[in-house]
């Protein structure tokens, strides 16, 4: 029984209780909500709560004076106050009103009914950068992250707000009485603004009114409609301020325009502008400014999916007037439908412009000379269409007049106008083209004949040219001259049409400061093909001949638009006498003048494009007979044949750079890679290089780049890596962040007179920190030991020994060494022949000026010795030795230790003995970088004339001499040296004669 108990179902009475006591249970929880949350967000706590929430999210200070919650009334904030931490920023807001779409937030975004701002109010000061850079850098209390309200709807209104902004030159501009409407709704739906406020600044008053409507944020479509009422320019200086931009600007302006746009493209505008008294100025017109006492504008005009029709568009300026009726073409592909008999294509346009007028307030915007003004000019023109005998006809002029001006009070004009001419006739068979010309002292162009067959012809002056605009306009450092004559014939059709012609080039010489080419003739022949419907042209032949060699494209497509339908294939053949030219390779490229180079070139290169990725490839790059020369090298760098393969990927979109390559010759063979790509604003670069060379090839064809007089020899064979990674705006800390090291041995090398044996160099570099480690070899006989490291990360760059170090160690001297190295630590040294001797050098300090840096920057503190020097003759020492009564120079010279420092552009000592046959010679004093010198030198002999001797004992002051001029051209001061033994002998005699008399 009591199973059977167990075993029955709830009977409908305990089903009802369940029920019931669980309605109760959420009717408790749902008067919870309904009450509790209101309340408690009404209250006290619920105030400190929010606030300690929103001032933990914003740099600065928030505060209310009460906030109300009700489940239908929505809620209400009174008495906003908000201030920044920078005391830039003070908002004040009487009263905020709003009804949230409570349901909205469980879908994770906030949609809000109607939402009343009351009397907002916005106070802005601005500061200055430095202030704003400091403030900026202080430290924070705590990290805040900037989060976009996902705000998907809302209709709210402002009542009488008010904005005032301050700037740096405490110029303040109010946007008074701002009262506006924005129904703001999602993607897709229609979204609408009405937005009014007076602009109050300096007493004067104008209003702004916008108004929008039908806005679709989805495909960026709908109406605006703007007015303004005589709006004072200059008043908005604060907001151009606020906003960031550079402009100054000054005048009134109303505007009456409504413009609807669709799909980011206006469709629509109508309107007019009326400007007085515009002065504009700013950063973004480069110095230049943009005056006029009057400017409006009348426009209304519609645009279609391939025309844009004017009904009307008038400009009235001090400078320009024009006036545009018609309906024109929007895109190229259309432009030729424009020519078409049964066209609806119409134009009629006149314009009329001061060109003095522009260019006097634009000079640099338009590429002007310095100290330029422009006096007269005029530019007008006009075009029309109209039909004529069932035929369509198109006429129109450009005409160039008067223009002239000052340089510097000299008078520039052009010597002829510029004129340009059309007259066109389309008939239902075929379009006749009457006159197409341009005319001017230095070039023309004519073209006539029918859409069939449009033959033209074009003639230029380079020198005339040059001649003409170069008085009006900076054309660089080169100057040009030499004759073009072009002739070719247009034909086809609007979806296909060809150019086929030739070119020929008489005289070309092109000319900058130091160097001249001449190219007596260069012929060119081409024949292109353009499809615009499938956005290609394809170059059926491009060949150029010329004194240097022939370079030819065959069959090239070429993208021409946004949508091609072949991607890019472009073959090109060259065929060089590199003799002829180098003098171009000179020019534009760098290559050392006094380098002779000969031989031929042949390349065959193809530039191809797929997927945003281009590519440049050659796989049969071939010289022969190359040779190579240099002033400075005794034996030519010449190679039979050299080959190159090198294959380049670029991506403009992925930022991204890549290049294989195999250079093999019989002296020289690189095989390396590298890659460059670009992500989150950092370049990264990084590559390898096997190398085997010939030391005496590679100094040959880098003597440019290596200095004066640097021979070096042997085999040597290299792999290394190299990585560097630095900030996309800062390419100059390329070296600061590169990483690589390298073996480098070479069997013998010469320098400044110093004859290097065997030498094996370990050089890194480490997060752009250079290190030569420490290494020894033999120079001249002697010992040279070095080691060194350089700093990339530090202004300037120098390269510096890690301390004390004995560099030279009995190396032997000779000519070249004394007049490269030795002249600048004794003038003795130079202008001298024959030298002989042994040298040591301890150097305390090292620093040599790698980048950034000026000569001034070398710095060499340490200590130099030379024994047993012999030296046939020397200018100076040959006078020294005249000057002090001897006429023998001698042979046999020691020098003692002696420490010196040379520091900013200058060395000096004090005390420099040299033994000359076992006489002593002191210098002191400086001697500069410049070569000046100013020295004092102590002759061993005193003032009575006695020889003094090293290692004996002499009584009375020596003979001292000044020594001034330059190391080219020492000058003693022997008549200061007279004048001193005169004196001497007088007050000897003197006292011999005192001395008698006492007696």
């Amino acid at each position: 029984m009591r199973a059977q108990m167990f075993s029955r179902k709830p009977s409908a009475l305990v089903k009802t209780k369940i029920l019931l006591s669980l309605s109760a249970l959420l009717l408790v929880v749902i008067v919870l909500v309904l009450f509790i949350v209101p309340a408690y967000i009404s209250s006290d706590a619920g105030k400190k709560t929010i606030l300690k929430k929103i001032n933990d999210a914003v740099e600065g200070r928030t505060d209310f004076a009460s906030l109300s919650m009700g489940w239908f009334k929505g809620l209400t904030v009174k008495r906003v106050t908000y201030d920044d931490s920078a005391n830039q920023i003070s908002v004040q807001i009487k009263q905020i009103d709003t009804k949230p779409h409570y349901l909205s937030i469980l879908r994770g975004d906030m949609s809000f009914g109607k939402t009343v701002i009351d009397q907002p109010q916005v106070r802005i000061k601005l500061k200055p950068k430095s202030s704003q850079a400091r403030i900026t850098q202080t430290p924070t209390r705590k990290k805040t992250k900037s989060a976009g309200l996902p705000i998907s709807q809302i209709d709210l209104v402002v009542k009488d707000g008010n904005l005032k902004v301050t700037d740096t030159h405490a110029g303040t501009v109010e946007l008074a009485q701002i009262n506006s409407k924005v129904n703001l709704r999602p993607p897709g739906e229609k979204t609408s603004f009405d937005i009014q406020t007076a602009v109050v600044a300096k007493g004067k008053k104008s209003s702004i009114h916008a108004k929008g409507s039908d806005w679709t944020f989805k495909d960026v479509s709908g109406s605006v409609e703007i007015e303004t009422d005589n709006l004072d320019i200059a008043s908005l200086g604060p907001l151009f301020s606020l906003a960031g931009v550079n402009l100054q600007a000054s005048g009134n302006v109303s505007v009456d325009i409504k413009t609807q746009i669709k799909n980011g493209q206006i469709e629509e505008s109508v309107g007019k502008i009326k400007a007085k008294n515009i002065n504009i100025t700013g950063s973004a017109l480069k110095g230049d400014k943009l005056q006029a006492k009057r400017l409006d504008l009348d426009i209304k005009m519609k645009t279609t999916k391939d025309t844009i029709n004017i009904d009307k568009l008038k400009i009235r300026s001090d400078f320009v007037n024009a006036e545009i009726t018609g309906v024109i073409p929007k895109t190229a592909k259309s432009f030729a439908d424009f020519l078409e008999p049964d066209s609806n294509y119409d134009l009629k346009a006149t314009f009329d412009c001061d060109i003095a007028a522009v260019l006097s307030q634009m000079p640099r915007t338009f590429k002007l000379k310095e100290q330029m003004k422009i006096t007269s000019g005029k530019l007008n023109g006009n075009i029309e269409t109209y039909k004529e005998l069932n035929k369509r006809k198109i006429k129109g002029w450009i005409n160039l007049d008067g223009l002239a001006g000052q340089v510097k009070g000299k008078q520039i004009t052009l010597s002829q106008p510029i004129q340009a001419k059309l007259d066109i006739t389309s008939g239902k068979k075929e379009i006749n083209y009457e006159i197409i010309e341009l005319s001017s002292s230095f070039c023309t162009f004519t073209a006539s004949g029918t859409s069939k067959a449009l033959n033209y012809e074009a003639k230029a002056d380079l020198a005339k040219l040059q001649q003409e605009l170069g008085q009006f306009i900076d054309m660089g450092q080169y100057s040009f001259a030499g004759q073009v004559l072009e002739k070719g014939t247009l034909s086809g059709n609007k979806d296909k049409f060809s150019v086929k012609g030739s070119a020929k080039v008489t005289g070309l010489r092109i000319s900058k400061p130091g160097i001249t080419v001449f190219e007596p003739q260069a012929d060119i022949e081409f024949s292109v093909v353009v499809e615009p419907p499938k956005d290609i042209a394809t170059l059926k032949l491009m060949d150029i001949k010329a004194g240097f060699g022939q370079i030819t494209i065959k069959d090239a497509v070429v993208p021409i638009g946004k949508e091609p339908q072949r991607p890019l294939n472009l073959s090109i053949f060259a065929n060089v006498d590199l003799k002829k030219i180098k003098p171009f390779a000179v020019m534009f490229a760098a290559f050392p003048d006094k380098a002779r180079i000969a031989g031929n070139a042949q390349s065959q290169v193809l530039i191809t494009s797929k997927r945003g990725t281009y590519n440049i490839k050659t796989d049969s790059t071939k010289i022969t007979n190359l040779v190579i020369t240099t002033p400075d090298q005794q034996e030519p760098f010449m190679q039979e044949q050299v080959f190159l393969t090198c294959d380049v990927k670029v991506n403009p979109e992925q930022k991204t750079f890549d290049v294989v390559w195999d250079l093999v010759s019989p002296k020289i063979k690189i095989k390396g890679n590298l890659r460059k790509e670009t992500k989150q604003n950092q370049t990264k670069l990084q590559g390898k290089a096997d190398c085997q060379y010939d030391w005496a090839a590679v100094s040959t064809v880098a003597s440019a780049f290596l200095p004066t007089g640097f021979n070096i020899k042997g085999q040597s064979q290299n792999k290394f890596n190299f990585q560097s990674q630095y900030p996309v705006d800062q390419p100059e800390k390329f070296m600061q962040n590169l990483s690589t090291k390298a073996n480098l041995y070479f069997d013998s090398a010469e320098y400044m007179g110093l004859n290097f044996g065997p030498t094996k160099l370990n050089i890194q570099m480490q997060k752009g920190i250079l290190e030569v480690a420490p290494f020894s070899t033999t120079v001249n006989k002697g010992t040279l030991s070095f080691a060194g490291q350089a700093d990339f990360n530090k202004k300037p760059v120098l390269f510096e020994t890690p301390g004390p170090i004995d560099i030279a160690k009995d190396i032997q001297i000779n000519d070249e060494t004394t007049k490269k190295l030795l002249k600048y630590v004794n003038p003795v040294f130079a202008n001298s022949l024959n030298v002989s001797g042994v040298a040591n050098f301890n150097c305390e300090k090292l620093a040599i000026p790698l980048k950034d840096a000026t000569t001034n920057d070398l710095v060499v503190i340490g200590t130099i010795a030379i024994d047993d020097i012999k030296m046939q003759s020397s200018d100076l020492l040959g006078q020294i030795l005249a000057a002090s009564g001897s006429g023998k120079t001698s042979r046999n010279i020691t020098m003692h230790p002696t420490r010196f420092v040379l520091q900013d552009g200058y060395l000096r000592y004090e005390d420099m003995q040299m033994d000359v046959d076992k006489k002593p010679i002191n210098f002191k004093g400086v001697i500069g970088l410049d070569k000046s010198l100013n020295m004092t030198i102590v002759l061993p002999y005193t003032m009575r004339g006695k020889t003094v001797r090293v290692g004996q004992e002499y009584s009375g002051k020596r003979m001292e001499v000044s020594l001034g001029g330059t190391l080219d051209k020492p000058e003693l001061n022997v008549g200061k040296l007279l004048e001193d033994q005169l004196r001497h002998q007088i007050e000897d005699k003197l006292l011999e004669k005192l001395g008698e008399l006492l007696k």
